[in-house]
Formats: C-alpha cells, sequence, structure tokens
C-alpha cells in the first residue's frame, strides 16, 4: 500500500516559524486538509519552508477538528535537527503574503512526472477569453477532465489554468484547490471580485484577498469580503475601516449583512 504523504507550504514566513512553538512540544498544528485523516494513522509530512526548503517526517495524528489538526512528530530529535536551519532562515525572510496549503500527496514536481505531460494538460485547455464568463461548451469540454483528476493536478491547473478552468475549480469540493487560483497570474480582478463574495468560498482564501495590497484595497472586492457571512468577522469588521462613506451607510441598515459587520458599521456611521 502507498504511504499517505500530507504535504504543507509556508508562503509566510511568521506562520512558518508559529510552528516552532508546536514543535518543541513534539507536534505541528495545520489547517484541516480535505479529506480528513484517519484518528491516529501514521503518514509522512512534506514541509515546504518559505524559503523553498523542503524536510520530510513520520508523523502520527493525534487530534482532529473541522478547521485544524495536530500530527505528533515520531522522531522528535531528528525532526528538530532538519527543521532548525529552515527556522533560522526563516527569521530574516521577508514576511510575504499567501495563505499556508495543506494538500495530500507531492506537487508534480516532487511527484515526478515528465514537463511534456504538463505541458499537454495545459495545451489542451481552451484559449483565454478575457471578461468573458465561460460558455456551457467550455464547462463541458473541462468538467470531466477535472472530475479525474487528483488533488495535486487541480492544484496546478488552477496555478496555470485559463478562466473557464479557474471558475470550474472555485466550485470544485475540495476547497483546498481556491488558494491556488490566487496565484495564478491572470486572474483578474473581476474574479477576485467574485470569489470574495462567493457564499463557498474557503474562509482562509478570503483573509488572503482581505490582506492583499491591491485587492483588498479595492472598493468592490471590500464590500464583497464584508457581505459575504464566510468572511471572518474579525477581517470583515476591521475592513470596515477601508469601505466608502456610502456603502459603509448601505451597511449599516441592510438586514443582508452579517450581525456583527451591520452594528459595527452603525456603529462607525454615527461616530
Amino acid at each position: 500500500m502507498a504511504e499517505s504523504v500530507l504535504t504543507v507550504i509556508f508562503q509566510q514566513a511568521s506562520e512558518f516559524l508559529a510552528q516552532e512553538g508546536h514543535l518543541a512540544r513534539g507536534a505541528f498544528f495545520l489547517p484541516a486538509p480535505e479529506p480528513l485523516p484517519e484518528p491516529l494513522a501514521e503518514l509522512v509530512l512534506r514541509i515546504e519552508s518559505p524559503a523553498d526548503a523542503v524536510v520530510e517526517l513520520r508523523v502520527r495524528v493525534v487530534q482532529i477538528s473541522p478547521t485544524h489538526i495536530a500530527l505528533a512528530v515520531l522522531e522528535l530529535e531528528a525532526a528538530r535537527a532538519s527543521l532548525a536551519p529552515l527556522f533560522q532562515a526563516a527569521r530574516s525572510t521577508p514576511s510575504g503574503d499567501g495563505a499556508t496549503w495543506v494538500f495530500w500527496g507531492r506537487p508534480e514536481s516532487a511527484a515526478g512526472p515528465s514537463p511534456e505531460a504538463s505541458e499537454d494538460l495545459f495545451d489542451a485547455l481552451p484559449e483565454e477569453t478575457p471578461d468573458a464568463e465561460p460558455t456551457q461548451a467550455d464547462e463541458k469540454l473541462l468538467y470531466d477532465q477535472i472530475k479525474a483528476m487528483s488533488s495535486p493536478e487541480k492544484m496546478q491547473l488552477a496555478l496555470h489554468g485559463d478562466r473557464t478552468a479557474r471558475f470550474l475549480l472555485l466550485k470544485d469540493v475540495s476547497k483546498g484547490v481556491q488558494t491556488f487560483l490566487l496565484q495564478n497570474p491572470r486572474i483578474t480582478i473581476d474574479e477576485i471580485r467574485y470569489i470574495a463574495g462567493y457564499r463557498q468560498a474557503n474562509p482562509d482564501v478570503l483573509v488572503t484577498i482581505a490582506g492583499h495590497r491591491d485587492w483588498g484595497q479595492n472598493q468592490g472586492v471590500l464590500a464583497a469580503l464584508v457581505r459575504n457571512p464566510k468572511t471572518p468577522t474579525m477581517t470583515a469588521v476591521k475592513l470596515l475601516d477601508k469601505v466608502a462613506p456610502t456603502e459603509l451607510r448601505r451597511l449599516a441598515k441592510s438586514a443582508e449583512v452579517p450581525r456583527a459587520v451591520q452594528a459595527a458599521a452603525r456603529k462607525r456611521v454615527t461616530e
């Protein structure tokens, strides 16, 4: 039986360094992957640091919640020795932005498929049609392909696919794929605005959008985020400081926004 591999990719040095405290207690504490692992299962944890260094450790699942899992490191001293230089390097790494990605398997580049195979996959996709909604023909062409893909293949498609692929992957049952859509260099501000208001969006994705230096300043994106009940309350309330006064007044009167956001908007309007 093939050994289970769980990959975690840290884009922010601060998120990676936070694991140093958990490791001192013999564990890693990570966002929950989809699907959740079995309790007490042993697996390989593949860790990619913000500096792109990779370490693989043997771990055991010791705690599971809908949002996070705890993994006990089986060879603790060896793990600490392997990770020490990565933590040291992270202390001098720029903070950066982006989500922490957790998914089953290794990335395609690490798993070993040929570059030619990846190129063939993306060459077969429809040409990009800027600012156009995907047609039914486009969706039919890709739907069966995406259903048959592994999680790493979907993530690679999210990184490189065209607008139709991005639209379909946003609605994929694996919400972890959404984090990779944000890294696609061809994603448009209209798509970001759509994701910001999407009621099935991964909350971590919404937090990433809110913290982006450009997207987090766009009034359309801000309005979508604060109205979306999937946006964490603390994030949504904090964003009200950036919302235009006219939109703030609308939020204060609207019964269709989360109550905490409406109450915070009312308070700002009356101050």
